[in-house]
């Protein structure tokens, strides 16, 4: 019976930490969008060759891509708002792309939580450089 018991209690142990891990890894995700303002966005775009050498040329490019990315979403939107009319050729196009720059949004901010959690510096510097902006009242 106790062997029993042992056996029941390692999948429930390693599903706990799996679970643990999954949370975690939400938690830092969260942690780094919370930083991802429109603000920040713009900003980086305006400022790119001193975020370029704060932050490295790669991670700049990321995050130019995604505020294209989401200047693209927000333009689907807005163009067709209100105007579609339902089961039409139209509607179906629309629906395809607001599909595809759905899927193009989630990549893009995976990416950029991805490569700001490999690199802690680049994360932390970030952050540092916000902060006194936001302090400044530069954003």
């Amino acid at each position: 019976k106790k062997q029993c018991q042992l056996q029941m209690s390692k999948p429930i142990n390693v599903e706990a930490q799996r679970s643990l891990s999954i949370f975690n890894q939400l938690s830092e995700n969260i942690g780094i969008l919370s930083w991802m303002t429109p603000e920040l966005l713009e900003y980086i775009e305006s400022h790119q060759e001193q975020m370029s050498e704060a932050l490295g040329r790669d991670l700049v490019n990321l995050f130019l891509t995604h505020l294209e990315v989401e200047n693209n979403f927000k333009q689907i939107f807005m163009a067709t708002e209100g105007k579609l009319e339902e089961n039409t050729e139209e509607e179906s196009q629309h629906e395809n792309n607001v599909v595809t720059i759905v899927e193009l949004l989630k990549k893009s901010t995976r990416s950029l939580c991805r490569q700001l959690l490999h690199s802690k510096d680049q994360l932390q510097e970030l952050q540092r450089m916000m902060g006194s902006r936001r302090n400044n009242h530069v954003l």
